[in-house]
């Protein structure tokens, strides 16, 4: 179902960028698509996407690297988990919390989870518990949102959404337990912002209005996100250019693709146009692998658990330098399985993001060997 011989590049409406980017040697593997992504109407013509934001930050970055030996060892691990069948398009069924189905219900789900998921990072972790299980991170927030629906509340509901006050949100989403989420009134707003706007331009109440607007299509459904939807507009300036990364959206897509497994209205065929979905936790695992690394005043700032600001130098760089190196992994995976004439279908940074990230979960306590990077944001 996913497959990709090549990984495409976005397309810009400024050619001179995009020849610029096309010809440095950090981008050599890259070509440009024919389908590529027209954002006349969402961006200025000056703003690059995430795949070509990658490949200018990583060019320029100063105080993190794409490092060739830690991704061709990565490239190895995944390799072999692939063939071993740990690593294929039910990678995202792993997580029991998603919710699998065929109607508005999951994708509408998958909307107000997206709506949320950001800064889930404290000290210490928030817990929240589900069917005896206790769940952290992300995964508290889709503990907290299958929870709700069990107890009656329809929180996946956009209509019903509307309704809720602050108060009424919380207690939906903790049900009597004591913990809350960071930023909690901006997750409120975001996801009141959402529906509002999911009722008054013409979709209908429902997010699965804008998966069947998208023709088949992620790289439109991420143009329909990114136009119509101001808190998934992931986008900072960097050594005076406009660069992006779009986590939120490129997750709901990739969120709603998997949800329905591939099938009507979310049968994308373009799900190699998009990256992984910059947080702070892929980082911190391309890091522990050696494929991105570190100068000595970043790893102090890291060490001290400084907070950046969304938008920073050092920030944007960590950002910028995971998705780059995620591409080249992906690109190294599959010229493995061509080379080794293997009968497996070859993986995109979708696939890869799902996985890694769920290694990362599965591995917390190695993991903290290397700091994750700490922003308060909206966006990641």
């Amino acid at each position: 179902m996913l497959t990709r011989p090549r990984r495409p590049v976005f397309c810009t409406s400024c050619a001179d960028v995009r020849n610029d980017l096309l010809s440095a040697r950090s981008c050599e593997r890259r070509t440009v698509h024919s389908n590529c992504m027209e954002l006349s109407d969402v961006f200025d013509s000056q703003t690059m996407l995430p795949a070509e934001s990658a490949c200018f930050i990583s060019r320029y970055s100063e105080h993190v690297e794409v490092n060739p030996a830690g991704v061709q060892r990565l490239a190895k691990k995944l390799y072999d988990a692939y063939k071993e069948g740990e690593f294929d398009d039910s990678v995202w069924d792993n997580t029991a919390l998603n919710l699998k189905g065929s109607d508005n219900a999951s994708v509408d789900w998958c909307f107000i989870e997206a709506a949320m998921n950001f800064s889930f990072w404290d000290n210490p972790p928030v817990q929240f518990c589900y069917k005896n299980e206790y769940f952290s991170g992300y995964l508290a927030l889709a503990a907290m949102i299958k929870n709700a629906l069990e107890l009656g509340h329809r929180i996946t509901t956009p209509s019903y959404i509307l309704q809720l006050d602050y108060d009424s949100f919380c207690s939906c989403l903790q049900s009597g337990q004591p913990l809350q989420l960071p930023m909690m009134f901006e997750r409120w707003k975001v996801v009141q912002e959402g529906c509002e706007i999911l009722q008054k331009v013409n979709f209908n109440g429902t997010f699965l209005t804008c998966v069947e607007m998208a023709n088949n299509s992620a790289v439109n459904l991420l143009n329909l996100i990114v136009k119509h939807f101001p808190s998934f507009n992931d986008v900072a300036t960097y050594k005076g250019r406009k660069v992006s990364f779009l986590k939120r959206a490129q997750i709901l897509v990739a969120d709603v693709f998997y949800s329905l497994k591939g099938k009507k209205p979310a049968n994308f065929d373009d799900m190699n146009l998009l990256t992984i979905c910059a947080d702070y936790r892929l980082p911190q695992i391309l890091a522990y692998h050696g494929a991105i690394t570190y100068s000595n005043e970043l790893k102090a700032f890291l060490d001290s658990e400084h907070v950046f600001q969304y938008g920073e130098q050092m920030e944007v760089e960590i950002r910028g330098c995971s998705i780059k190196a995620v591409a080249d992994v992906v690109a190294e995976v599959n010229r493995m399985i061509v080379e080794n004439e293997d009968k497996i279908t070859s993986i995109n940074e979708i696939s890869a993001d799902y996985y890694l990230w769920l290694q990362c979960k599965k591995n917390e306590a190695a993991m903290t060997a290397v700091p994750f990077h700490r922003c308060r944001s909206i966006f990641y």
